[in-house]
């Protein structure tokens, strides 16, 4: 197999972000924008606000923020007046005229798995001694259940 010509590909993905393509280019410092933004939005905020909010955009004016809860977001509209102060202040040319704020939960698909119950062994021996002197059939059977979580027991 003939090695491949070299001067086909480029010389790196730093070339490619810092102005080889203008399209990427544009890409590349938009995405730092947005991290400046991050930046001075998280020193803005107080803890714990600061770390439930993450600077999704800002294009045509309007700077687009989601938080992790409907909560953090009722607290951060109370502050809309003061970022938009501050980051004009700070950024006259980022010409800042509006705050979105969007909620966008933590990406979770599944639930954390449940604990797994487990009682003493004596406790299961109790709970198997006190089923077989229950004449209820229902509640007997609910301490069985009980009592197969022991620790030794494996059924």
């Amino acid at each position: 197999m003939a090695p491949e010509d070299s001067s086909r590909f480029p010389d790196g993905i730093d070339s490619i972000l810092a102005g080889r393509s203008e399209s990427a280019s544009a890409v590349y410092r938009h995405a730092l924008w947005l991290l400046e933004l991050q930046r001075r939005l998280r020193a803005l905020l107080p803890p714990p606000l600061n770390d439930h909010v993450t600077v999704a955009n800002c294009r045509e004016g309007a700077l687009i923020i989601h938080t992790d809860s409907a909560a953090w977001a009722a607290r951060l509209r109370f502050r809309i007046p003061d970022i938009l102060a501050r980051f004009n202040e700070t950024l006259p040319d980022a010409a800042i005229q509006s705050v979105r704020i969007k909620v966008r939960p933590p990406d979770s698909t599944r639930p954390p798995p449940a604990a797994q119950l487990t009682i003493s062994d004596d406790t299961a021996r109790l709970l198997q001694s006190v089923a077989e002197s229950i004449s209820d059939p229902d509640l007997r059977a609910s301490l069985l259940r009980l009592h197969r979580h022991s620790r030794g027991n494996s059924d």
